[in-house]
């Protein structure tokens, strides 16, 4: 019967009887194997079915009632729609269009049953361990052990009604599973059925599908003579297979191995030897097969043995595989891809020389290469926005007020919670199936494997425009203090940051050469200057609120301070912002985000444009005008109290004193209100002169 590949019955079948009986099709994504080609007839009765009246036979909600006309009926419909049948497919496809004989009571409910029964999929375990079991995807269709007892009734004697292959193992298999009748008895149909139809036939997916199946079902009850039967059926395979196409068809080839790898239970049992040289099919497998398929026969190797020598053979050769799999790509940024998968298990499986030589490969890959391509794209701004974000750097007398403002803004990244909500709009499309990866100097660096990385990436990625683009504003607004106002000193800037809460003049000091290294255009030095004074700042912030954030020495590590990774951490767990706190954490650290701090650190090219540069000044300035210095001795020497320093951290952007404050808001507003008055008096002159020069009068004078 099965002579070709079988499509994936759920996605196949499934689409049929959900355009049949009301149902929506689901596909599985979880199988290795996927087989996806429909038939177009599927869908021709879907605008047909929308029609129909709500008492419809075929509508699943109405509850089938069994008739005991039914399973003779049935075996008969059965029979035929599997003569000729070259899979599932095909017998479902015969069911729907076959005739029901008059007389027959509730004859579509009946087919609908059938139909029913035929949906259900049998799904590989591709490790191996659990076989192939009977289940009920795309959650539409009942488990097998909630279906009603009236469907079980038709089930039953349908399978005694009918006598192909086909149908006798899946009516057989499904009571089984129902745990209906002996367990024994339906396990010996329902293999034997499995077996017989996988026998003689070209090898395909439905074949290997059939003879797991058997072996699972004779294994779950001790039927040492049909499992015996399976594993003979499936040694022939393999040799068949490997011999004519050796490290091709893993899909037939990996699950059988996986099954033949567990052994016959009997020869644990009774200490007896395989009757199959499973462990030279494997070496040979371990030999030809590439890629994840290399690193499932490794799997099922490893459980075979114990020996230490023979491990570490298993590991190689697994590795070995990986390395294959890079060479015969044909484009430089796969083969980066493979063989940093390769890498990863050269060094999970501690083989730190194969891991050298994958690496040292990887690094030989030329970034140009890799024929990364850069999309990009571009909304202009009306000049009144740009304009109404950068007015009040120069609007004030005084450049003071101008860095208020600079030091005034939100997070440049933008609240957390918006971040949040944009980041999950990015599982769409291929980045659902193909995760993100970043790379750094043509290396690859992070890949956004798991859902939580995945929002982490889509997050970064909204940050950095965001960001990029706050930044390009923030520094022409530096840009444009400086052509009004001069550049300040660098005592003044000191002053000014001890008026706006700052305590530390060291670390104050550091952020005014920061700015006045800015100002003179050096943005590479500003960055490389300032970045590590927010370590400093983050860390004796946790000194004065009494955090105990030393790592004493253990074995052969010294102690010390912890990185900023763990000082973020910390804050934020106190009273740091969140969306603050990402803002530090995209600007600084990775994988996700700019990474300034650990490029810099490690030597590695960095971004040092004025855009950068004052987004720097901007995070350093976050908790460099709220921290206390340290005495020489290392301890904290702030004299505020806990509750105090929690209520600045919560609201971080720096304040002026309130002398300081409300003087700079009083010029502020009274700046504005000298503004509106000049320009009105500026509108009424034109006005005036307008006026005279209609009655042929002279302009007044100025």
């Amino acid at each position: 019967m099965f002579e070709s590949g079988r499509q994936k019955l759920g996605k196949a079948a499934g689409a049929f009887i959900g355009a049949c009986i009301w149902m929506r099709p689901s596909a599985n994504h979880g199988a290795l194997f996927r087989r996806n080609l429909m038939h177009t007839e599927m869908y021709v009765t879907l605008a047909e079915l929308a029609e129909k009246p709500d008492d419809d036979p075929m509508d699943p909600r109405i509850p089938y009632q069994f008739d005991s006309a039914h399973p003779a009926v049935g075996g008969r419909l059965l029979d035929e729609a599997c003569t000729g049948a070259q899979n599932y497919t095909d017998v479902a496809l015969a069911l729907a269009q076959a005739e029901i004989p008059d007389g027959v009571p509730a004859g579509e409910a009946l087919r609908r049953e059938l139909l029913l029964a035929f949906t259900y999929q049998l799904r590989l375990d591709l490790d191996g361990r659990d076989g192939c079991q009977l289940v009920a995807l795309g959650g539409w269709l009942p488990p097998v052990r909630e279906v009603t007892d009236q469907v079980v009734r038709l089930w039953r004697g349908t399978a005694t009604a009918v006598a192909a292959p086909a149908a006798v193992a899946r009516l057989e298999d499904l009571l089984f599973c129902r745990r209906d009748g002996n367990g024994r008895a339906r396990v010996s149909r329902s293999a034997g059925a499995y077996l017989s139809l996988a026998q003689g036939g070209v090898i395909s997916m439905d074949v290997i599908d059939a003879v797991v199946r058997a072996w699972t079902l004779a294994r779950s009850v001790g039927n040492h003579d049909l499992e015996a039967q399976a594993r003979a059926q499936m040694a022939a395979i393999l040799e068949e297979v490997m011999d004519r196409r050796p490290g091709e068809s893993p899909g037939v080839v990996v699950p059988l191995l996986g099954a033949l790898a567990a052994g016959p239970k009997t020869a644990a049992r009774d200490n007896a030897a395989d009757p199959h040289d499973v462990d030279e099919l494997l070496v040979r497998a371990a030999a030809v097969f590439v890629g994840n398929h290399a690193t499932a026969i490794a799997g099922f190797r490893r459980r075979r043995t114990a020996d230490t020598a023979t491990l570490e053979l298993i590991a190689r050769d697994e590795v070995t595989g990986h390395q294959r799999h890079a060479e015969q790509a044909t484009q430089p940024a796969v083969r980066m891809i493979r063989l940093r998968e390769a890498a990863q298990v050269a060094r999970a499986r501690s083989l730190p020389d194969l891991q050298r030589d994958i690496v040292s490969a990887m690094q030989r890959i030329a970034p140009s290469e890799l024929g990364l391509k850069t999309f990009e794209a571009s909304s202009p701004l009306p000049p009144h926005v740009i304009e109404g974000f950068l007015c009040e750097y120069t609007r004030s007398a005084d450049w003071r007020d101008a860095l208020d403002e600079f030091l005034a803004d939100d997070p440049p990244t933008g609240p957390i919670g918006q971040l949040r909500q944009l980041g999950r709009q990015t599982h769409q499309g291929l980045s659902r199936i193909l995760p993100p990866m970043i790379f750094a100097n043509g290396l690859p660096r992070a890949t956004a494997g798991d859902p939580e990385a995945q929002d982490r990436f889509g997050m970064s990625l909204f940050a950095q425009v965001r960001a990029e683009n706050i930044g390009r504003l923030m520094a022409e607004g530096l840009r444009r203090i400086a052509d009004r106002y001069g550049t300040p000193g660098q005592d003044d800037l000191v002053d000014y940051f001890l008026s706006r809460g700052g305590r530390d003049v060291n670390l104050l000091r550091s952020l005014a050469k920061g700015f006045r290294h800015y100002w003179r255009g050096d943005t590479e030095s500003c960055i490389y200057l300032v970045t590590p004074r927010l370590e400093t700042a983050a860390r004796n912030l946790l000194l004065e609120l009494d955090e105990g954030i030393y790592r004493v020495e253990a074995a052969k590590d010294p102690g010390g301070y912890p990185g900023l990774y763990v000082l973020l951490d910390k804050l934020e767990q106190i009273a740091l912002d969140e969306s603050w706190a990402y803002f530090l954490r995209w600007l600084l650290l990775g994988p996700f985000g700019a990474n300034l701090r650990n490029n810099m650190a490690h030597g590695l090219p960095l971004k040092t444009t004025p855009e950068y540069a004052a987004l720097t000044l901007r995070a350093v300035a976050v908790l460099a005008l709220v921290s206390s210095p340290v005495g020489p001795d290392g301890v904290g020497i702030g004299d505020r109290e806990r509750s105090d320093l929690v209520k600045i951290l919560a609201t971080p952007p720096p304040v002026s004193g309130p002398i300081d404050g409300l003087l700079a808001a009083g010029g502020r507003i009274l700046e504005r209100a000298w503004w509106r008055v000049r320009t009105a008096r500026a509108r009424l002159a034109r006005e005036r002169d307008g006026r005279r020069e209609r009655c042929g009068e002279p302009p007044a004078p100025r």
